[in-house]
């Protein structure tokens, strides 16, 4: 039997509909977390420091290749003992980027330095104070009279602060000893010290090492710290598609951790080089996530009244933080998570 040709009307719809199905694959393949296309242009390198298994979300950037598909090659320098030692190294021009917790970006503000925060790639409350039992603490009340030890540049010293005066402790009961952070497992351990604070993944060695012998409690007050990424603003000025394709791959990474959390928390494990059950502890502690909030405005005001109060700097008026903080190009890159109010 001899098959009819369809008509040319059908044939045109047909097409049609075919062009729009192409076209409809395209958009959301282009949409889907690792599938956007690989930048063409000439290949740039950027040094970013950070405080150790600090910038999860750059790991997960260079793991799955989106820093290399815009164009970067991205060398992260993860062994700084502070957000203030990198910041540090940012004015020095020794990196172009920086992590850092909010609070040392306040000192900088105080200080009138030409830094802006250009994105927040996460929340966390990780801070815990840990004190030794055989030393006569087992109460919050006990740490009258006792000997801490804290870095006193990071925002525990503020957590810690905070916590002892919620607690009816008055920061001057106590005695503070500046200790790096990284030294604290050994400190603890010794007995050199009544308590320390510390974070991940120093938190993990004290309880491990210690176990019943210390007792733990969280400082932060149910107030989230902020992972910050800072640069200078010379060299945001003038690197404004590097800053552009930088942004864009942090938020291809925060989709893939959204959408496949369980990879990415393996990924992160490589570098935080936590046991399964202290990076199941950890990964519950933070809140990776790609933002510029009226939140992060309002914490670090409340940290600059507090160190006014503690006269930890000359200044006497909270500084104006929305001259520190560069969202133009983040509002271009992922609009929905920009909430600063000018």
């Amino acid at each position: 039997m001899k098959r009819s040709r369809p008509s040319s009307q059908a044939t045109g719809r047909e097409i049609k509909k075919a062009l729009w199905i192409g076209v409809l694959v395209m958009l959301v393949t282009a949409s889907l977390p690792g599938c956007q296309s690989r930048y063409a242009g000439k290949m740039e390198t950027l040094r970013l420091g950070a405080l150790p298994g600090s910038p999860i979300l750059m790991y997960i950037a260079n793991e799955r290749h989106y820093f290399a598909d815009n164009g970067l090659t991205v060398n992260i320098k993860d062994d700084y003992p502070s957000g203030t030692a990198t910041t540090e190294a940012v004015l020095k021009g020794e990196m172009d980027l920086a992590w850092t917790a909010e609070f040392p970006m306040v000192s900088q503000a105080f200080e009138k330095q030409p830094l802006s925060i250009i994105a927040c790639v996460g929340r966390f409350t990780t801070e815990f104070l840990f004190a030794r039992k055989d030393h006569g603490v087992a109460t919050i009340s006990n740490l009258k009279g006792k000997t801490i030890g804290v870095s006193k540049d990071t925002i525990g010293s503020f957590y810690l602060a905070r916590f002892l005066t919620l607690n009816s402790v008055n920061p001057r009961e106590v005695s503070l000893v500046d200790l790096p952070v990284a030294q604290s497992p050994g400190q603890i351990a010794n007995g050199g010290l009544d308590a320390v604070v510390a974070w991940e993944p120093y938190a993990s060695q004290i309880q491990a090492q210690e176990g019943n012998r210390i007792v733990t409690w969280p400082i932060q007050s149910n107030q989230p710290g902020y992972g910050l990424i800072v640069a200078r603003n010379e060299w945001i000025k003038a690197s404004p598609e590097i800053v552009t394709r930088f942004l864009r791959s942090l938020a291809q990474a925060d989709d893939y951790q959204v959408h496949n959390p369980a990879a990415a928390m393996a990924l992160a494990q490589k570098y935080e080089k936590l046991d399964n059950a202290a990076m199941q502890r950890y990964w519950s502690e933070i809140d990776i996530s790609l933002t510029l909030d009226q939140s992060l405005v309002l914490a670090m005001e409340d940290e600059a009244r507090w160190m006014i109060e503690n006269k930890l700097t000359a200044e006497k008026q909270v500084p104006n933080f929305l001259d520190y903080i560069h969202e133009e190009t983040l509002k271009v890159v992922r609009p929905e998570a920009v909430n600063i109010i000018r």
